[in-house]
C-alpha cells in the first residue's frame, strides 16, 4: 500500500502496520514545478497552463520566504 502526505501532517502513530518504508522528495526547482504542472495535465490543457502561471507568478514569494527559513 502506498500512503502520501506533507511532510509536516505526518505522523507515524497513525499507520497501523508495524513495518513501514519511508521516503523524502527533495523540493523541486521552478522549472521543475512546471514540467511537472505540464506532464500532469498534458499539453495545451487550459487548466494546467492556468495553474502554471498561477505558480510561477507566486513562485518568488515561495522561494523568498524558504530563504527566509533557510538563512539564505
Amino acid at each position: 500500500m502506498l500512503v502520501t502526505c506533507r511532510t509536516a501532517n505526518f505522523e507515524m502513530n497513525h499507520i497501523p502496520w508495524k513495518e513501514q518504508v519511508i521516503f523524502e522528495l527533495a523540493p523541486l526547482e521552478r522549472s521543475e514545478i512546471g514540467k511537472l504542472i505540464g506532464r500532469w495535465y498534458g499539453g495545451g490543457n487550459e487548466r494546467g497552463q492556468r495553474l502554471r502561471d498561477v505558480v510561477m507568478r507566486s513562485y518568488n514569494l515561495f522561494e523568498d520566504r524558504q530563504n527566509a527559513i533557510n538563512g539564505k
